[in-house]
């Protein structure tokens, strides 16, 4: 007579369902990396380089403040440059070009609203690092408004590698933003997947070890991955 109830399952068939169990659970486990990975080599948005793409030649520098930093808030833009599976692009320059903590930008057709600051460089460029990685140190850009078009706080961003030409913009998560994005027509028209450019504002000291400590206390930072086909 069976040890196992009527109808109930027997040693080999609860066997068999603990290995089937615990393949599902390494996939499970599997699954987790592959889709964080999927998230962090995203495709940027493209988007068109803008009227104030600068005149003047990009400075080598991924400083754009100096010693004596123009007013505003800190803000360190931290990404990688890299294919679609991942791997880093050699040689990558990133060329960053942004308005000041007043609106303002440097450059010859851009609206005067106020005058440049003289400790704030405007536009720069920089290579990537071995491991695809770079790091600018700016300001957190203000809206501004241009030919009766309201625009939220954005950085343009344009990496020449042995890909094409890439160029979008990074746009920032907070309540203030949120709702200037919602009246910015430019923004708007960025096609359904227009969220992939805004990024979450956090503080600098989140990315200490990436920084080296060299951050200001009360630095802001954001991530913004750059994921080129």
């Amino acid at each position: 007579m069976s040890e196992f109830p009527q109808g109930a399952p027997t040693a080999s068939e609860l066997s068999r369902r603990s290995v089937i169990t615990m393949l599902l659970a390494v996939g499970a486990v599997l699954l987790v990396p592959a889709r964080a990975l999927a998230r962090a080599c995203r495709v940027a948005v493209a988007a068109d380089e803008g009227p104030f793409y600068p005149v003047d030649p990009f400075p080598e520098t991924a400083d754009l403040l100096g010693t004596s930093p123009a007013p505003g808030e800190i803000l360190y833009l931290l990404g990688r440059v890299v294919d679609r599976n991942c791997t880093p692009v050699p040689g990558a320059s990133v060329e960053v070009w942004q308005c000041d903590a007043g609106g303002q930008y440097n450059h010859p057709r851009a609206p005067k609203v106020k005058a440049l600051e003289p400790q704030f460089r405007y536009f720069a460029k920089t290579r990537v690092a071995a491991d695809g990685s770079f790091t600018f140190r700016t300001l957190r850009p203000a809206p501004y408004e241009v030919s009766g078009i309201k625009r939220a706080p954005h950085i343009h961003i344009r990496v020449k590698s042995s890909h094409p030409t890439f160029t979008t913009e990074v746009y920032f998560h907070a309540p203030i933003d949120e709702t200037l994005r919602a009246q910015d027509r430019v923004f708007q028209g960025r096609g359904p997947n227009k969220g992939e450019m805004v990024v979450r504002l956090e503080p600098a000291s989140r990315f200490a070890a990436r920084l080296k400590g060299t951050h200001e206390p009360a630095a802001l930072a954001c991530a913004y991955d750059l994921t080129l086909t």
